[in-house]
């Protein structure tokens, strides 16, 4: 079965043949196939399709891409394909997982897992470099994303972000280039400069690479505080790390390599840097979940990106699931309400803190506010959990506290989740 890798700017599927990961390739011989090519003779325009991202890549546009995945994956293996594993960014909300397994489904697959990106990472890593008792750190930088296997992240610290500086100074004199978008323009000149040696001249623009670093002087530091914070969440002391592992396309920018190697003090040449390694890890757990692999099979535990809160009353948020917790994971929580007629209308359940706290569901309450029970005071037993696919899935069961009788009310997604409520 294949695992599926989308990816804001490139996309990959790979498969188990004869005991080894095989990256399929498309029509022109590319393993690591442009996503904007994959949308192409489809209604989004092409000229804006390299700048989509992971949203706003919704459920109709990521079906397109899995299908004509899963297509290149059939013709590769010479059998129809009706499973299979989809990789997404560790940091995915709950709303963008769903969208994703839906659009697996609208494409014709049983989507057998969702699996954060940098976790198949990790485990293609382990299973082509076994060794026990290590300590390895897996940091992701694609297009538009930092990550990390410990969960903590940032999106403004990918691929685009170094994209972006290029574009804010020299984007005047490239907007009217031969090689496509502006956009476009400014990631062939970061792959030049991660790949090339001294001056390059492009547009009329003469870049340093010296100049391209000072320019990302900030991003490299931001970068290496988010690894701070994943060793000190995990209690890991850096030199306790045995190995270094470094996916994504923006992980090749010397002056990123060098802030992290100094940070660890050590050598760049002792750092991992595997090509496709989400495709290779999701192919691997494809064959592990069904059964096909003479291999062991993996354990597929991953850690909660996003705090899970419960809105008691407008603005008093009560967590109910701390970020890094392992999941799947199931918890429950016990709220005495006195008196029914201060019951509100309905709870809100919240995902992430600070300015990303975003709602992703709703208890209606109306049916337990008109409830004839024989006591007022009412016992709100709510169950959270986070299943395989990092999916948060509730319910709220009500129990009289005379009678005994109970109602059970489960997460409503789509009530009331307007725009005035998304975001908190």
């Amino acid at each position: 079965m294949p695992g599926i890798d989308v990816g804001v700017m490139y996309s990959s599927v790979s498969a188990l043949q004869h005991n080894k990961v095989k990256i399929i390739p498309d029509a022109q011989g590319r393993k690591r196939i442009p996503t904007a090519s994959l949308l192409q003779d489809h209604e989004v325009d092409r000229a804006n399709a390299p700048n989509l991202a992971l949203p706003p890549l919704d459920e109709q546009r990521l079906s397109v891409i899995m299908t004509r995945l899963k297509a290149l994956a059939e013709s590769f293996l010479g059998q129809p394909v009706q499973q299979a594993v989809i990789t997404v960014p560790a940091s995915s909300g709950d709303r963008h997982r769903q969208i994703t397994r839906d659009a697996g489904s609208k494409a014709g697959l049983q989507v057998l897992r969702l699996l954060n990106s940098s976790a198949a990472a990790a485990m293609a890593h382990s299973y082509f470099h076994p060794r026990s008792h290590d300590q390895t750190i897996v940091l992701e930088v694609g297009q538009g994303l930092f990550e990390t296997v410990s969960t903590a992240g940032d999106d403004s610290l990918g691929g685009s972000a170094y994209d972006a500086q290029i574009c804010t100074i020299f984007g005047s004199n490239i907007q009217h280039g031969t090689h496509g978008t502006a956009f476009e323009t400014c990631e062939q000149l970061k792959i030049l400069l991660s790949t090339s040696r001294g001056r390059l001249s492009d547009h009329d623009i003469l870049i340093a690479r010296n100049l391209f670093n000072s320019m990302c002087e900030t991003i490299f530091r931001s970068t290496v505080e988010l690894v701070k914070r994943v060793l000190l969440d995990a209690k890991i002391n850096k030199s306790d790390v045995n190995e270094l592992v470094l996916v994504g396309g923006s992980v090749r920018i010397p002056g990123l390599q060098s802030a992290i190697s100094a940070y660890f003090d050590r050598s760049q040449h002792s750092i991992r840097y595997p090509k496709l390694a989400g495709a290779r890890g999701a192919a691997l757990i494809a064959e592990t979940l069904t059964g096909a692999t003479p291999h062991p099979r993996f354990l597929t535990l991953d850690a909660v990106f996003h705090p899970i809160r419960l809105e008691l009353s407008p603005g008093f948020l009560v967590q109910i699931c701390v970020r890094n917790a392992s999941y799947p994971l199931d918890v429950s929580n016990s709220v005495a309400v006195r008196n029914r007629r201060y019951l509100p209308q309905y709870l809100r359940v919240f995902e992430g803190d600070g300015s990303s706290t975003k709602a992703i569901g709703s208890f209606n309450l109306t049916t337990l506010r008109s409830w004839s029970s024989v006591s007022n005071e009412l016992i709100l037993k709510i169950d959270v959990g986070v299943n395989t696919d990092g999916i948060v899935v509730a319910s709220l069961a009500c129990r009289d506290s005379e009678s005994g009788t109970e109602i059970t009310v489960l997460l409503d997604k789509n009530f009331p989740l307007g725009n005035d409520d998304e975001d908190h």
